[in-house]
């Protein structure tokens, strides 16, 4: 037996070469050898009784029978036969496949991309034909959708937010996406987060978070509005100087936050507004 290919690209394989020489002690008896050339052959085949001392598999007539064919008909293994039936040593292995195109085989943890016999597949984080992105879930509403098409900012929007349809609507194509940040998942979670606390409570960013709408007030005293906990969870530090210098970061949690409700309630539908 000898290897071929490489372990690194996954493609090894192994390669049996049928021994053909009639010889003794190495374990084989071939086809066309008997016992009086090869002492591995067994001198009792075809009395009907398996000798397996004598390495003997199967019997020309007997139970069980000596195979004629390793077929297990599964395309996913290659059936390799040895020995022979006059020397009653008949054995099948079956060789799990590597992936390779036109044996009707999908090995497993192979794709499309490696093998044109496994169907592409939504979902299996490999980015195959006709796909656009490939998550590794069929879940809307992560930059991903169910058939592994790119989510476009308003469609990720829209399928984060938790507000009635044409809220939905005006927050997504007026505010800038809403919080959706497309290459920063946390960052987008963080946004919502501090983004829904507020609408739950019907107040401005600041007030929600320092009890009162005077920032300068906030951060000289001790914050105590009702999103306290959740911008400070959120954020991870309970600095209040730290937290009142990302109001003004549009790049911050906080300041993308105060930009999306500023212009929900500025933009949007009266009913969605929370003033």
């Amino acid at each position: 037996m000898t290897a071929t290919g490489s372990a690194n690209a996954c493609t090894t394989s192994c390669n049996i070469t049928e021994i053909s020489d009639c010889r003794s002690a190495d374990g084989c008896c071939p086809s066309g050898c008997t016992w009086s050339n090869d002492a591995d052959c067994s001198s009792r085949c075809g009395d009907g009784i398996v000798d397996d001392k004598a390495g003997e598999t199967c019997e020309k007539s007997g139970n069980p029978p000596c195979r004629a064919s390793c077929d297990d008909g599964d395309p996913c293994t290659d059936d390799m036969r040895s020995g022979s039936q006059e020397n009653c040593n008949v054995a099948c292995n079956h060789v799990a496949v590597m992936p390779r195109a036109g044996d009707s085989c999908c090995p497993a943890g192979a794709n499309s991309s490696v093998d044109s016999d496994c169907p592409i597949a939504c979902g299996n984080k490999v980015v195959e034909a006709n796909e656009e992105c490939d998550d590794g879930n069929t879940a809307a509403g992560d930059g991903c959708n169910a058939t592994c098409a790119l989510e476009i900012g308003t469609q990720f929007c829209m399928a984060l937010s938790g507000f009635s349809n044409p809220c939905i609507r005006c927050l997504c194509d007026e505010c800038d996406d809403g919080c959706f940040q497309p290459n920063d998942p946390r960052a987008t979670e963080q946004c919502n987060a501090i983004a829904t606390c507020v609408r739950q409570n019907a107040c401005d960013l600041i007030a929600c978070y320092c009890g009162s709408s005077n920032l300068a007030e906030c951060v000289s005293g001790t914050p105590s509005g009702p999103c306290k906990d959740v911008i400070e969870a959120t954020v991870g530090t309970t600095d209040v100087a730290r937290i009142a210098q990302q109001f003004s970061d549009d790049d911050s949690a906080v300041g993308r936050a105060l930009r999306v409700i500023t212009c929900e309630q500025n933009q949007c539908l009266p009913e969605c507004r929370r003033r």
